[in-house]
């Protein structure tokens, strides 16, 4: 999806299907970004995280939650697109694949 990376993974449609989150992950380091599907461009919603796996669409399209390493544990970033606030939710027992 993008060349500037080293690998990009995990892409998700957005429910209204002009926009892809990816994860990609470039000198040990992982990044969130949105991929416009008309214009083609990238834009980083989240970077130089030392985790970030499993983005996954609210239903409306409206948040994105993913799954962050912050401060020594797992957890879930809600992340909103339009208020760019940042949410973090504990994450109890194994499950680590962020979903609404």
């Amino acid at each position: 999806i993008s060349k500037k990376t080293q690998l990009s993974f995990r892409p998700s449609l957005s429910p209204d299907g002009k926009s892809l989150v990816y994860v990609a992950k470039a000198r040990g380091r992982t990044s969130l970004y949105r991929y416009d599907l008309a214009t083609k461009r990238a834009v980083s919603i989240l970077a130089g995280l030392d985790y970030c796996d499993y983005p996954s669409w609210s239903p409306r399209g409206r948040e994105i939650l993913v799954t962050v390493f912050q401060e020594g544990a797992l957890k879930l970033l809600k992340y909103n697109l339009k208020s760019q606030k940042k949410k973090f939710l504990p994450i109890s027992g194994e499950c680590k694949e962020a979903d609404w």
